[in-house]
């Protein structure tokens, strides 16, 4: 019983679910890099409301501050709306990074992003 009792908590203890820290980006600062050449910061206020700034942006508007944004979070999971879905980000958060893709609602516009924290 102490082997099976002992293998049970081994296997727990090294199970990566265990170690992995759900980082929130509540009151955070990143910048997304999108392969189509967008770059854009965003700041994630406590309200679940974002601001952000087109950094870089092949289409322009570069340096105007948008406030037509809201953010959720499940752990590792985090989804970015612009004008309510109208453009989306999806992303998971590793390591102080986030991966993922962004995409309209119409379904062109797709592109692979990456963020960094500020």
């Amino acid at each position: 019983m102490k082997k099976i009792f002992l293998t049970i908590v081994l296997a727990f203890m090294f199970t990566p679910s265990v170690f992995a820290e759900s980082i929130t980006i509540k009151n955070t600062s990143w910048t997304i890099y999108e392969d189509d050449g967008h770059e854009t910061l965003f700041n994630f206020k406590g309200d679940f409301s974002c601001t952000y700034a087109l950094l870089k942006s092949p289409s322009g508007n570069e340096g105007r501050i948008y406030s037509n944004c809201e953010w959720f979070q499940n752990k590792n999971v985090v989804t970015i709306s612009i004008n309510k879905f109208y453009y989306t980000f999806s992303a998971i958060i590793e390591d102080n990074k986030m991966i993922g893709h962004s995409y309209s609602n119409t379904g062109q516009d797709v592109s692979s992003l990456i963020g960094k924290i500020n």
